[in-house]
């Protein structure tokens, strides 16, 4: 709770001009939100980095709009949901094939080159209740949250997610 209560009020300072407190979220959240782009694209640190830059950009472009209804993370990672939709839609192809990036067999362990090829046969929806579940700690509620989607969804997206990736780790 009073994690929520220093973030509104650094909210609070942004909205007045201080821009240091913007750069006190930035830092507080950058890692966070690399690593949810870094899932959500396969580990392509180029563009995970360019979409966090872009969601750090519209939430600094809309920060009024903020109203602590909901944690800033969550607030955050809805911009950052919609800021990676708007790149899948820029890139004018299926939005089940858009996110497939090329997978440098140098980029790390064995391990997780299979765990983003298996992610590659997800669809986007159920990548990022993937990510943000299993790899950000959300819970379902919170999920559905910065989704906007129902929380039977969330759970439908997650079931589904886990019976794709256990069918290619176990080829």
């Amino acid at each position: 709770m009073t994690q929520q209560l220093d973030e509104l009020m650094l909210v609070g300072r942004i909205v007045m001009g201080d821009n240091t407190a913007f750069a006190t979220l930035v830092e507080r959240y950058q890692s966070p939100l690399r690593r949810f782009f870094l899932n959500l694209t396969l580990g392509n640190e180029f563009l995970s980095d360019d979409l966090a830059q872009d969601t750090f950009m519209r939430a600094y472009q809309y920060i009024k709009s903020f109203r602590g209804s909901a944690k800033f993370s969550t607030w955050l990672f809805t911009i950052g949901r919609n800021v990676y939709y708007d790149h899948l839609k820029s890139r004018h192809a299926e939005m089940k094939d858009a996110a497939k990036v090329h997978i440098p067999v140098e980029s790390g362990g064995g391990e997780h080159i299979d765990l983003y090829r298996a992610m590659e046969s997800l669809r986007p929806e159920e990548r990022m209740a993937v990510t943000l579940y299993y790899f950000e700690g959300y819970s379902q509620d919170r999920i559905a949250v910065a989704m906007e989607a129902p929380l039977n969804t969330v759970k439908t997206h997650l079931s589904r997610a886990k019976v794709k990736i256990y069918k290619y780790l176990e080829q």
